[in-house]
């Protein structure tokens, strides 16, 4: 059995332990977000990270870091800009 065929068989146990841990890491920004939010960002992630051992491509994994790292420098700066208006990317 390949790995990708494994990690897929277990995705629903995998992402209710990151899911578990993420909830006991009381961070205010996971705990804002709502857990429904949080698993879906994280079934996003696992899917991704599946299919680039599957295809052996990162590609598709490294866009979405970018993209998930430029919200988040655009909502800190948004915060300590005391700006209530969202930065586009």
């Amino acid at each position: 059995m390949e790995l990708s065929q494994l990690l897929h068989g277990h995705m629903d146990e995998i992402l209710s332990e990151a899911e578990s841990s993420l909830s006991r890491s009381h961070l205010a920004h996971y705990q804002k977000e709502g857990s429904e939010h949080n698993r879906q960002k994280l079934k996003a992630l696992y899917v991704l990270a599946v299919r680039a051992i599957a295809e052996k491509n990162l590609g598709p994994m490294l866009s979405y870091s970018k993209t998930s790292l430029l919200c988040t420098v655009s909502h800190f700066a948004t915060l300590f800009s005391g700006s209530t208006e969202m930065h586009s990317a």
